[in-house]
């Protein structure tokens, strides 16, 4: 599997582990760790988890693994999105 897949695939375990607990952040920094090949024909396995949380900043790690083999694993920091934006960029409806 290509390594930019690999590298989204761990960054979104991170971002979605952040959204199970209601924070809205983005990746500020991402280091990847290829251990060995992922293969595209099976069944891969992914965790993410908090390492620590400060005012607006979280640091996560995640692994990748296939039948118990680890695979790939990334750390990254995440800047929490204080004013959320969504919507109100110029709509006035």
């Amino acid at each position: 599997m290509h390594g930019g897949i690999i590298s989204s695939l761990l960054d979104c375990a991170m971002t979605y582990c952040l959204f199970s607990r209601n924070v809205e952040a983005r990746t500020a920094e991402l280091v990847v760790r290829f251990i060995k090949p992922v293969p595209c024909d099976s069944s891969l396995f992914i965790k993410a988890w908090v390492i620590s949380a400060g005012y607006s900043l979280y640091k996560l790690k995640a692994e990748l693994s296939s039948n118990g083999e680890l695979l790939a694993r990334a750390e990254s920091k995440f800047i929490e999105r204080k004013n959320n934006i969504r919507g109100s960029r110029g709509n006035s409806a």
